[in-house]
């Protein structure tokens, strides 16, 4: 029997009365987050549980406690603000493990049409590159995706294609092959969080240093340099 959907009230809370979860395992990008709230403001509450006695919490647990949005919590703490919009609920301590495990789950669950998301990111930034600001990208996010669709549209006619992904009439093994004769391959390195910030300011440094304009040719000096030392 479907439960009863709840009524959600939106409220505005002092930030230093609420607790970021002691058990969360989620690693945020607190400084895009930061930039975020900055350019956008705060569109979207974070998810706050009570912790109320009568869920069977004990008097001495920190309450109420962030299950939804820990890393924009802190992110706002940083920026000096001293209120943000909440939403409370009232969970017991499975439930609320449940949500604080969901909230990171569901996200890591979807995926990206590359082709709908290179439009977007292109029509973004049809006026001014700067405007991409606040939007989780920048210049290199978009070179990298860019160069992406570029590859898939090379190995378009071996049957990927880059709004559907492989077509089913063509075989995986005839993909392999016509895949690796193709002059131009990428190589794919996933990054999470703090480390993949880091990532992108040291490539940027490198583009820099080598007077080139994209990551890869970045990637290639540095690794030219490295064998040759």
């Amino acid at each position: 029997m479907p439960r009863t959907k709840p009524t959600l009230t939106v409220e505005s809370a002092p930030i230093a009365d609420l607790h970021l979860h002691p058990k969360n395992p989620r690693e945020g990008d607190i400084g895009a987050i930061a930039v975020s709230l900055e350019q956008n403001g705060q569109f979207a509450p974070i998810i706050v549980n009570r912790r109320t006695p009568e869920k069977g919490w004990a008097d001495d647990v920190p309450r109420p406690v962030v299950v939804s949005g820990n890393h924009t919590l802190q992110a706002a703490a940083a920026l000096g603000w001293t209120r943000i919009d909440v939403v409370y609920v009232d969970k017991t301590e499975k439930e609320e493990t449940r949500i604080l495990l969901a909230a990171n789950r569901t996200a890591d669950l979807a995926t990206y049409n590359l082709v709908a998301l290179g439009e977007v990111l292109a029509g973004l930034a049809a006026d001014d590159p700067d405007d991409l600001l606040g939007s989780g990208y920048d210049g290199s996010d978009v070179d990298d995706l860019n160069a992406q669709l570029e590859e898939y549209e090379l190995v378009d006619d071996d049957g990927w294609d880059a709004a559907e992904g492989w077509r089913p009439d063509k075989d995986l093994s005839e993909f392999g092959a016509g895949y690796t004769s193709h002059a131009i391959r990428s190589i794919l390195l996933q990054y999470e969080g703090d480390e993949y910030r880091w990532m992108a300011d040291r490539l940027a440094e490198l583009r820099v240093r080598y007077g080139v304009e994209d990551n890869a040719a970045a990637v290639r000096r540095l690794v030219e340099d490295a064998i040759s030392a």
